[in-house]
């Protein structure tokens, strides 16, 4: 029956048989398998199975069914209906599990959006903090690799005596061990490490971590820094402390208390809004600076590579042309410094300064905050008599910038 080949043809989307096999019958009618011959392919997607069965497949076969079925036979009533009823379950268990998707998605959205707006809360609480008396919990000590200089470890004992302290490398290798006793009306006791080992031998700089003995147990037990906060740098970690000429993470402060000063009572009144960023020094980025010869001589920048330890500082000219080109390396963390030779260009410009091939490089720009503007609901704080965007803002200092 032709028609019924072709009608299945169509249901299985082939517009030929990929796949075929021919045999002969002996004498009793009987297959004779040792003449089957196959040729084409069984790999196709003639054979390949479905992981499921959706609800379009099953009313193709369906209307298929009911296309050819026999007239003189046709299908019982019962039959069509127990189909149907099949069909119709199958659809709702299909909408059902969409349903389930679109609410798991909407719940992951909602939590993106939590964490975006704690984020947020963290991050300008953390303005408040400057100029505090805080005690942070250290677990790093950094050594600069050059002999004689020493590192201060503050160490909070409680109630016991003394204290066994390590000093341990990335393998989690004890490298140093100090005994420590003798505390003060602190409960505390001072160390100082010069970056010798064990054995007396200069350890390469780098940076360590700081384990007392008992600290899993007895929470009195932990090293810590004692200072007043002189700014705040935003990380994708999270805020970041600057104290004692360090940075550690605001989660690990254990203490906050006031100082007897006059910028105390300021960061008193202060709260978590903009204004509090007024007279502020902040640093920021942008993407690119804009270069214009006539307003001086040189162009001192710095610039943060993004974790590489060098990049090219482009200039081009107002047709993206390249018209002069630098390699820059990082001497501060990730940060590079450099000037351009403004007389070197014939235009007055403008040009525009960017970092070639790296999306995470950025350029850091000082300054004070001299006022706060908004313009269409977007909050910005004007800084070198510019508006510079919240979001622009990586670091935040208690200084003021004289010029």
């Amino acid at each position: 029956m032709p028609g019924i080949t072709d009608g299945i043809e169509n249901l299985l989307m082939q517009e030929t048989d990929p796949y075929t096999v021919s045999a002969q019958l002996t004498g009793d009618g009987m297959l004779d398998s040792a003449s089957s011959v196959a040729t084409g392919n069984a790999d196709s997607t003639l054979f390949a199975s479905k992981k499921e069965l959706g609800k379009m497949d099953f009313l193709k076969l369906l209307t298929t069914q009911l296309q050819f079925q026999d007239p003189l036979e046709p299908m019982e009533n019962t039959e069509f209906v127990s189909q149907l009823a099949q069909f119709s379950a199958l659809e709702g268990t299909s909408n059902v599990e969409q349903a389930i998707n679109d609410m798991n998605d909407s719940y992951k959205d909602s939590l993106d959006l939590q964490s975006f707006s704690a984020l947020s809360m963290t991050n300008a609480s953390a303005v408040s903090l400057i100029g505090k008396h805080v005690r942070i919990g250290q677990t790093t000590v950094r050594y600069s690799g050059i002999p004689g200089e020493e590192e201060a470890i503050r160490v909070h004992l409680g109630n016991n005596n003394t204290a066994t302290v390590k000093i341990l490398d990335d393998n989690g290798e004890t490298v140093k061990t100090f005994n420590a006793g003798g505390k003060d009306a602190e409960n505390s006791v001072e160390l100082a490490w010069d970056g010798t080992d064990d054995n007396g031998e200069y350890v390469k700089a780098g940076t360590y971590y700081l384990y007392v003995e008992g600290q899993d147990t007895d929470s009195a037990l932990y090293c810590y820094l004692e200072d007043v906060v002189s700014g705040v740098r935003y990380t994708s970690d999270g805020p970041m402390v600057k104290i004692g000429g360090k940075e550690l993470p605001l989660g690990n402060i254990l203490d906050i208390s006031m100082v007897d000063s006059d910028t105390s009572v300021v960061n008193d009144q202060m709260n978590t809004n903009t204004l509090s960023l007024l007279g502020k020094t902040v640093k920021y980025r942008k993407s690119q600076l804009t270069l214009t010869p006539a307003q001086g001589q040189f162009l001192n920048f710095s610039v943060d590579l993004g974790g590489y330890e060098s990049g090219i500082v482009e200039v081009k000219d107002a047709a993206g042309v390249v018209v002069y080109s630098m390699k820059v390396e990082a001497n501060s963390g990730d940060i590079a410094q450099g000037t351009i030779v403004c007389s070197d260009f014939n235009q007055n410009g403008p040009y525009t300064v960017s970092v070639a091939g790296n999306s995470s490089a950025y350029f850091v720009n000082e300054g004070v905050v001299e006022g706060i503007s908004t313009v269409d609901g977007i909050t910005k704080v004007k800084v070198n008599g510019i508006t510079v965007s919240l979001s622009e803002i990586v670091e935040i200092s208690n200084t003021t910038k004289t010029s």
